[in-house]
């Protein structure tokens, strides 16, 4: 029995293709029978809890959703389903796949995607490498490949979907040590590169038990932490929108045409007025949230604070006073044209009065 073992950490969800259109029970079988397709993958578990499940209830997803990986919404979501298996990738496939087999010392892992409340979280267990100087962050980076290639030649409605970073930027290790006073320690070593994060344990049957323990008490933690790093590429791909409209205002007010391209500002405005909006008021909205689920954080607060440092801050007080200084230059344009228009109907109605009384 292994006295340490070593892990890395990613996100990976097993989605659907846009437009399709399935049960759950459906979804979980299509799962299981995927995976069984592959043959360098054994020991397939799927758990869910039967009664939180209608294995008839519908799942639709719609043409247009793009998937965790481009942005796109989280679907199915499936809080505590639970998919497991074990994945023999020999040496030369992991030559084939650029990967370095020194990284692991092993050809055989364990993967565990976990759904949590916020997001699935995978773990890539090396299952007895020949020595213990390994990179278990790297084999998040193997398996993800491995898993692309062998699911593209099959036909499937299941997506496989990845959110980054996938690896997490740490390594794991749990190690047995009876001279620590808690049931488990946390220790993390701060690196240029990946981290180190050694997690003692003791009171365990053994390691393996001890891993399962740790996890269900700190998978919620980098399942928060994968949520705010999607919430951040929803973020980015509405302000891509304002952006895009901006620039087709620059380009409108270069051009120089302004009569010419009056309502077609008028509606850039409109839908820019909107957008930013909305995008304000989800950040305020999510800001909030960030707040009140950091609580919630105690093993790994230092990656949830630093991804939460890293979030962009949009500059929307910027854009919208930019946005105002062209609703006025369309203001005047507008006054501008009713004048010129009031004095042309004026000139006609003088010239028809002269015509007539002539």
């Amino acid at each position: 029995m292994a006295s340490e073992i070593a892990f890395g950490v990613g996100c990976f969800h097993f989605g659907l293709k846009a437009g399709t259109n399935t049960t759950i029970g459906e979804y979980f079988n299509e799962i299981q029978k995927t995976l069984e397709s592959i043959s360098n993958i054994s020991e397939i578990d799927i758990e869910f809890y039967e009664e939180d499940y209608d294995l008839s209830e519908s799942i639709f997803i719609s043409s247009d959703n793009r998937g965790i990986s481009d942005g796109g919404s989280l679907e199915p979501y499936l809080e505590d389903l639970k998919i497991s298996f074990d994945i023999f990738i020999p040496k030369r496939i992991q030559e084939e796949l650029k990967q370095i087999y020194d990284f692991f010392e092993t050809e055989r892992f364990r993967i565990s995607i976990n759904y949590t409340y916020y997001f699935p979280v995978v773990t890539v267990q090396l299952l007895d490498p020949l020595s213990n100087n390994v990179l278990p962050s790297s084999a998040v980076v193997l398996v993800r490949e491995f898993l692309r290639k062998e699911l593209s030649k099959i036909k499937s409605f299941i997506d496989f979907q990845v959110l980054g970073p996938s690896p997490f930027h740490a390594d794991f290790f749990i190690k047995e040590n009876d001279q620590i006073e808690k049931p488990f320690t946390i220790s993390i070593v701060e690196t240029k590169g990946y981290d180190q994060v050694v997690i003692s344990c003791k009171d365990y049957i053994n390691v393996e038990e001890g891993l399962k323990k740790i996890l269900f008490e700190t998978l919620d933690e980098f399942g928060f932490f994968y949520e705010l790093n999607h919430s951040d590429s929803v973020a980015n791909r509405k302000w891509m929108v304002i952006e895009e409209n901006l620039d087709t205002l620059v380009e409108i007010k270069k051009d120089g045409k302004q009569f010419k391209n009056f309502f077609r500002t008028n509606k850039i405005l409109n839908e820019l007025f909107i957008n930013i909006g909305y995008f304000e008021k989800d950040q305020i909205i999510y800001k909030s949230y960030i707040q009140k689920s950091k609580r919630n954080i105690t093993h790994f607060i230092l990656y949830v604070d630093r991804e939460i440092d890293e979030r962009v801050n949009y500059p929307t007080k910027q854009v919208t006073e930019l946005i105002k200084l062209y609703e006025n230059q369309k203001l005047n344009v507008y006054v501008m044209s009713a004048t010129v228009i009031a004095a042309v109907s004026g000139g006609l109605l003088g010239a028809l009065i002269t015509t007539f009384f002539n």
